[in-house]
């Protein structure tokens, strides 16, 4: 399982690099494969739904990122109505349409929390990269990822009390430190290496705060996992699961960056 991880990152992480520093419609593009890749992922996983509709919750959701990216924040909003009046329409319809019956106490709740989930945290991606230089994304991304690198190997080979032990069993407090300490680091030694306009204490915070957002993006996304009765939310990335397994802790760690 590590060795395929390991070769799934080594493929995967160099086109993406160069993609978000070399900028532009490709850039856009690829943090738009966040939101219709992970929002099919979700709905798949959550609702049950056949794949037609799950491809036409996907578009629905799909319209606030790229309402954005057109129209910046006036598309952005405006999008957001038009697609929860949408949204509400087609599942009243879907309901209605199905020959067997359904568990409207689940499916409903399920459903609105795939689109607000996906449709909005999904557009964040989308602003960062149309508002801010590939470095600060790419900053962010490395962030996350050694504050989970960090966080498994730490958790690994120390061990010890158990973090949040009824939603992800496996992750302990050290790798929690350890996942602070590494994203930390990073912070501070790339934010210095890129030549950011921040001074050492500013980037060092950054960094914390990114690495606790990141942690809790993971568990939300473990919670997630546990509501749908699902090991991963998608299988698209082998030996990490699907594109929303990864890009959980980047989800949460970008609405700050995006303030900041």
């Amino acid at each position: 399982m590590l060795k395929t991880r390991i070769l799934t990152a080594a493929c995967v992480a160099p086109p993406v690099v160069a993609i978000i520093l070399w900028g532009g419609a490709l850039r856009h593009l690829l943090c738009l494969l966040i939101p219709l890749i992970g929002g099919f992922e979700l709905y798949r996983a959550a609702t049950g739904f056949t794949l037609p509709r799950c491809l036409q919750l996907t578009v629905l959701s799909f319209l606030l990122p790229l309402g954005y990216l057109t129209y910046e924040f006036s598309g952005f909003f405006a999008g957001l109505l038009l697609a929860c009046i949408l949204l509400f329409c087609f599942f009243v319809i879907t309901i209605e349409a199905d020959v067997h019956e359904r568990d409207f106490q689940r499916v409903l709740p399920q459903t609105v929390l795939s689109f607000m989930y996906i449709g909005v945290f999904g557009s964040v991606p989308v602003m960062v990269s149309y508002h801010l230089d590939g470095f600060y994304l790419l900053w962010v991304l490395l962030i996350v990822i050694a504050c989970d690198t960090a966080a498994y190997f730490g958790g690994s080979l120390i061990g010890g009390p158990k973090f949040a032990p009824r939603i992800s069993p496996k992750k302990t407090q050290s790798g929690a430190v350890c996942g602070l300490l590494g994203g930390a680091l990073i912070a501070v030694l790339c934010g210095r290496y890129f030549d950011f306009d921040y001074s050492v204490f500013q980037l060092l915070t950054y960094g914390i705060l990114a690495s606790v957002l990141s942690i809790f993006g993971d568990l939300v996304e473990s919670t997630l996992k546990r509501i749908f009765e699902v090991k991963d939310i998608g299988t698209i990335l082998p030996g990490h699961g699907g594109l929303l397994d990864r890009v959980d802790g980047l989800l949460f760690a970008l609405p700050v960056l995006f303030l900041m």
